[in-house]
């Protein structure tokens, strides 16, 4: 037990509860024009397939089994002039950049980057969009694993779980080698990735269960309450299940286990939480005092 337990103390040593919340803050806000793109993107280029842009979006909303079907019916492309078209686009990517920056901000701070040893801002929201965009394809990729696994026979259902595991990894993988500013290698990143990938899919069964046993009943004043409420708590942990694999990665890489369950004397890995005070250096020249160290 003492490596799960090395990983919730460091959890909690760098707030990560606070760190989902903001990330579950500017997600819920950037959902909606992020699938306005998504509509909009796909409208695009297949115009002439309503039925596949309509498949694309349910693929999408399917990881959100708790509330992904109310909200189906209430997103539309854009329409106008590409002029209109292009700057509603730009104001929707802007808004989706804003969830790349919390979990940027959320890697460093649990990887202990000091602050004058961050990425520039330009570099950290070119990586966030270039994860963002690996984040939607794997979205809707898994998306459209699972609604073809649910209709088809045990076989095809335990592959698509298989495929589905595998592309939550990968994606999970990318934000942990694209968005720290240490820029982690990859061996470092997949045990986490790995962990954050079974939880994820774990999340995804139990939604699926929530919506089948609880919410199909509910009365319409409950139901618009399990919408907003539902969707804040699916996202709040999908957020702490992807900082659990990357406090996963810190603990064993940094071999921060075991650590103490009592007063001192301190562990080993206790006395590595001075990276946490080194972190909040915000310019190169500030100096720790003795007691810091």
């Amino acid at each position: 037990m003492a490596f799960p337990i090395a990983v919730a103390r460091k959890f909690g040593d760098d707030r990560g509860s606070s760190l989902a919340a903001l990330i579950s803050y500017y997600t819920f806000f950037s959902l909606f024009p992020l699938l306005v793109v998504l509509a909009t993107v796909t409208g695009f280029f297949i115009r002439d397939h309503p039925d596949r842009q309509a498949a694309l979006i349910h693929s999408a909303l399917a990881q959100f089994p708790v509330v992904g079907a109310n909200i189906e019916g209430n997103v539309h492309a854009l329409n106008g002039n590409l002029l209109t078209l292009g700057l509603g686009i730009a104001g929707c990517l802007w808004a989706g950049a804003a969830v790349s920056d919390a979990f940027r901000t959320a890697m460093d701070d649990i990887r202990d980057v000091p602050r004058h040893h961050r990425a520039p801002m330009w570099r950290g929201r070119l990586f966030g969009l270039a994860w963002l965009l690996v984040f939607v394809i794997g979205v809707v990729g898994t998306g459209t694993l699972l609604s073809i696994a649910t209709s088809h026979g045990m076989a095809l259902r335990a592959a698509g779980l298989v495929l589905t595991i595998a592309i939550d990894v990968a994606v999970v993988a990318t934000a942990f080698r694209l968005l720290p500013s240490d820029g982690p290698s990859w061996s470092e990143v997949l045990p986490g990735a790995i962990l954050a990938g079974l939880l994820w899919a774990v999340l995804q069964t139990a939604g699926s269960w929530i919506v089948t046993r609880q919410i199909q009943g509910a009365s319409d004043v409950y139901g618009f309450f399990a919408l907003v409420i539902g969707l804040l708590s699916w996202v709040y942990l999908t957020a702490e299940t992807i900082l659990i694999g990357a406090e996963t990665n810190v603990v064993l890489r940094r071999r921060l286990w075991p650590r103490s369950l009592v007063p001192p004397p301190p562990t080993r890995a206790d006395l590595a939480v001075e990276q946490q005070a080194r972190e909040e250096h915000a310019l190169a020249g500030d100096r720790l005092d003795a007691e810091a160290r």
